[in-house]
């Protein structure tokens, strides 16, 4: 009924329009909240599930609205850890489809899924909501939200077809979710990306906070199960020993940017405390993000589609899962940088495997077609097979380059030929 531009291989321009007048027939339910507004290439989804538990944690009641989802639509809203029941969506649907219908708009999708969170968590009467963007900044449906801080992660070549060309035209996209007199808070690590937000920032106003330059990581250790590190804000020791229970090294600059976040929550929200902030941190788990699907055969799962993502992917597994030769399995979208992603496998000689997912977004791929994939599977019956025919060697097999393999490998067992 309502365009889906996820799915769609040719993208609609986008109108925001379409979403400012169904929320203001629903009663602009957004203009009652209070959060964080989260925009960015890589590591927007990790620093909004950490946001999340630490706002729990404080003792609020926090609204989380994330995407895509890796099973379940439902899994995009939800409030205190909770994701919406089937009967609570469906009902706010039903209620959007009548003003819809009665005013005769015309929303897309993903309009519809961001009023249906903004009016549960009005309705939940949610003390902190938590703001991840669907893609971009300035024209994503989001943007009509007034957070109390804007952060902005990673930003690396993504959506180049829509977002732009260059790192500098995508970054101000990316920092369209800049607010005038709101704080913002910046960790992408590209010069010129920072550039960009800071000039952006500088017209509205809004206090520009930055990594590495007023806050910073100032110690970082592996342990047992993920990272300890001390943060720096504004050169005095903010949280010591601070931990993560996550895997890669990227997660402690995601954590970094949280708590800088959180910081600035603090002013209004008092409850907010460095032990809070930290009991949250221990407590994050990220769906589908290096998540270990099955420990023998060890398979795991990360949604890196891009050049930066795949980079700290590839470089996680060689830090974390030393004695395991690694077996890349890979499904990309058309929209995607194909040929920059296996370079990153050719130049270091490692094996790919790739997996025609049966989606017309979904990048097709011939046997031979790119000499970094060394075989190609059209359905999860043989490349369950090909996993099993490993199993005398010490792998790790890694799902990536799209959420839409979240459910291949996750149902991949099933799918193993009889012996």
């Amino acid at each position: 009924k309502y365009i889906n531009n996820e799915k769609r291989v040719d993208y609609t321009r986008y109108d925001p329009e379409s979403i400012t007048r169904l929320l203001d027939a629903l009663g602009n339910p957004h203009a009652h909240l209070q959060g964080i507004h989260i925009a960015g290439t890589n590591g927007k989804g990790s620093v909004a599930h950490m946001l999340d538990c630490m706002a729990r944690e404080s003792g609020y009641t926090c609204g989380l609205y994330t995407s895509p989802h890796l099973r379940e639509v439902n899994e995009r809203i939800s409030v205190n850890g909770i994701i919406i029941p089937d009967h609570a969506l469906a009902e706010l649907v039903l209620r959007i489809d009548a003003i819809v219908e009665k005013n005769s708009l015309a929303p897309t999708y993903f309009d519809v899924l961001t009023a249906a969170a903004f009016c549960y968590f009005a309705d939940r009467q949610c003390d902190i909501v938590i703001i991840e963007t669907g893609l971009g900044g300035r024209m994503d449906s989001t943007s009509v939200f007034t957070p109390l801080c804007s952060v902005i992660t990673e930003i690396s070549m993504d959506h180049a077809h829509i977002l732009g060309d260059s790192i500098e035209t995508i970054a101000a996209e990316k920092a369209g979710i800049i607010k005038s007199a709101v704080p913002v808070v910046a960790v992408c690590s590209d010069p010129a990306a920072i550039e960009v937000i800071e000039k952006t920032a500088a017209t509205k106003c809004a206090p520009c906070v930055v990594m590495d330059r007023d806050f910073r990581v100032t110690r970082c250790a592996r342990t047992g199960s993920g990272y300890s590190f001390d943060l720096d804000i504004n050169n005095k020791r903010f949280i010591h020993d601070a931990e993560i229970r996550l895997h890669g090294r990227h997660q402690v600059n995601n954590a970094a940017a949280a708590i800088a976040a959180m910081e600035v929550l603090e002013k209004k929200f008092t409850r907010i405390t460095a032990a809070s902030i930290r009991r949250g941190l221990e407590k994050t788990v990220v769906p589908g993000r290096v998540e270990i699907i099955s420990a023998s055969p060890l398979i795991i799962y990360d949604p890196a589609h891009n050049v930066g993502a795949m980079k700290s992917l590839i470089q996680t597994i060689v830090d974390e899962f030393k004695g395991y030769t690694p077996c890349y399995i890979v499904s990309l979208m058309k929209d995607k940088d194909v040929n920059g992603i296996f370079d990153l496998f050719s130049g270091r000689g490692i094996s790919c495997v790739y997996y025609n997912l049966p989606d017309p977004r979904a990048k097709s791929f011939s046997p031979g077609e790119s000499p970094a994939v060394h075989a190609v599977y059209d359905n999860i019956r043989d490349l369950a097979g090909f996993i099993n025919s490993q199993s005398d060697k010490q792998c790790v097999y890694i799902f990536c380059g799209s959420f839409r393999l979240y459910p291949v490998a996750c149902s991949w067992k099933e799918s193993s030929p009889r012996q």
